[in-house]
């Protein structure tokens, strides 16, 4: 099968509209000019048959003269009727392409990557600049050393000597210093690591022995963006090599490289994205592309290089932190912004709200939801009147979402509701008919298929799944978060809190379900003043990634259980 960049098909969409112009402009001449040759022709051929018609009346022998040109006369009318219906046809079709071709063109002329031999943007370099070639086992002389391109590269040994009297100068402090350097300059400069180690108690050999051994360390100058390709279980099943490949040719990244020769993009295989629903999965930054397919690949980078030059990263936090925070009862529209609904588009239906809402001048509250447990219908979009009333929405896309808000609410104002209904009559003129319409996209929960999924499902560790903002702990406290937190602290000693647990029959969900009771008594009868609770996030079982969506859907019922 053959596949078309972005550039090739914006200019193959171009050549046909060309075409499809100059046919339809020849097809309309033509027709005019049949009009206007018809027209003048008309009056002359009717006064010719006049004409016969006395002279036969006058003359019998005329006949057959007037019989011919009537013939002719009929027969040059049926050409120019069969011509006139041939060209029409073709000037109807031609326009439908000249408007298709021109409107494919406009949209494809936006979303063209460039030329990886033309792309081109910031150094990735960080302040103070970076790289050294992190080939060797050696730690170079401090002071200077060069980057994977064999620049010269500085650091500054201040900013080294204000980490390590920040964090310390132990043995035990090697792996948080490496991380604070690794953080100010995106990877690990064998100048900075030497001057680590002659300000510290910390060895060469521990150096290189943690940089070298944990993955997360990058001895080497990383690129402005890094893409992590998914090679779990469901995404490798379902061609993560393939999107790997294409990734690094688009780029023109070459074989034992991970960084592209402008330094914008890094690419690095992960074990899990916790996007298994929507495999094959790539995250660029903190942007998740899910359900990716080779030709995708030239808009996925387009689009973050379109974010860089439009400023569009944190856009969603800054619109989250301008909502309006009123007490008062108000319509609520819910959107998903877990791991696999912003995979699936959610964050661009989530900006697409504010706007549309903005707008409209709806006094409505946008609200960002954890995990609604449907990731095969993603995005989602719930609207919520004050009575309690609700509708939702499936596979929502930002394109949909003005055609929502306005069937599902009245813009505010004299003023907004006839711009909305002036905008909707030049949108239904000027658009592409939807292929599905809204309506298709809402769910009844009371629909047999939605109801055996949900209906049989008690939320316990995912209570107030798709209602409760993640972020929000006030909303937390008020649907009685940290009661149980209170209880224990105030109401049960440690040990009865132990026996609770113990004749609960709780059990760890890996680990062979080992009692919770019998780990919680072990570790308090361990002598010792400090002790530890960790959270093990690990997403290394396939398929299942239900850690990640507990902790981006109920971030405080997490750290209320490890209190």
């Amino acid at each position: 099968m053959i596949h078309l960049t972005h550039s090739q098909r914006s200019s193959t969409a171009r050549v046909i509209g060309i075409v499809a112009g100059l046919v339809t402009a020849v097809c309309t001449v033509l027709l005019v000019g049949e009009h206007f040759v018809k027209a003048r022709r008309v009056a002359p051929w009717e006064a010719q048959v006049k004409a016969l018609l006395e002279a036969a009346d006058k003359d019998p022998e005329q006949l057959p003269v007037l019989r011919e040109e009537q013939d002719r006369q009929r027969d040059i009318s049926l050409a120019r009727e069969s011509r006139t219906e041939i060209e029409a046809y073709v000037l109807i079709v031609a326009a439908i392409l000249f408007i298709t071709a021109t409107k494919w063109a406009m949209r494809l002329g936006g979303k063209r990557i460039p030329d990886r031999s033309t792309i081109t943007g910031e150094s990735a370099v960080a302040p103070g600049g970076a790289g050294d070639s992190g080939n060797g086992t050696a730690i170079v002389p401090a002071g200077s050393s060069h980057d994977g391109n064999g620049e010269a590269f500085e650091f500054d040994p201040l900013v080294i000597d204000e980490i390590i009297g920040r964090i310390g100068q132990g043995p035990e402090d090697a792996i948080p210093i490496l991380h604070a350097v690794q953080e100010q300059y995106r990877f690990l400069p064998d100048a900075a690591l030497q001057h680590v180690c002659d300000r510290t108690r910390i060895t060469p050999a521990q150096i290189i022995g943690v940089s070298s051994f944990y993955t997360q360390f990058r001895r080497t100058p990383v690129g402005k963006h890094i893409i992590k390709v998914c090679h779990g279980t469901a995404c490798h099943v379902a061609g993560a090599d393939i999107i790997n490949d294409e990734i690094r040719r688009s780029l023109g990244i070459a074989p034992g490289e991970d960084t592209d020769a402008q330094r914008l993009f890094t690419i690095e295989e992960v074990a899990c994205l916790g996007c298994c629903t929507l495999a094959p999965v790539v995250q660029i930054d903190e942007t998740t592309y899910g359900h990716l397919a080779p030709n995708m690949v030239p808009e996925m980078l387009h689009d973050c290089l379109s974010a860089d030059q439009n400023g569009a990263h944190g856009k969603r936090k800054a619109i989250a932190a301008a909502a309006d925070a009123s007490d008062a009862p108000r319509p609520e529209i819910r959107v998903g912004l877990g791991s696999c609904c912003v995979a699936g588009g959610s964050g661009g239906v989530y900006e697409a709200l504010h706007e549309t809402v903005a707008e409209m001048g709806l006094d409505a509250t946008i609200k960002s939801v954890g995990c609604v447990g449907m990731c095969h219908q993603t995005p989602l979009v719930e609207t919520v009147l004050p009575d309690g009333s609700s509708s939702l929405f499936a596979g929502v896309s930002a394109d949909d979402v003005r055609t929502i808000i306005r069937r599902q609410f009245r813009p505010k104002g004299l003023i907004n509701r006839i711009k909305g209904t002036a905008t909707s009559v030049f949108e239904t003129l000027s658009s592409e008919p939807e292929p599905k319409p809204t309506t298709y996209r809402s769910i009844e929960v009371r629909d047999p298929p939605v109801a055996a999924f949900l209906g049989r499902q008690k939320h316990i560790a995912t209570e107030h799944c798709g209602v409760i903002d993640p972020t929000d702990v006030d909303e937390y406290f008020r649907l009685g978060g940290f009661k149980a937190y209170r209880q224990c602290v105030k109401g049960l000693t440690p040990q009865a809190v132990i026996d609770q647990i113990d004749t609960s029959g709780l059990r760890g969900r890996g680990g062979a379900g080992f009692p919770a009771g019998v780990k919680w008594t072990k570790v308090r009868e361990a002598t010792g003043e400090s002790k530890y609770v960790i959270c093990n996030g690990d997403e290394g079982d396939p398929g299942a990634f239900m850690d990640r969506m507990l902790m981006e859907s109920f971030p405080y019922r997490i750290i209320e259980g490890l209190a």
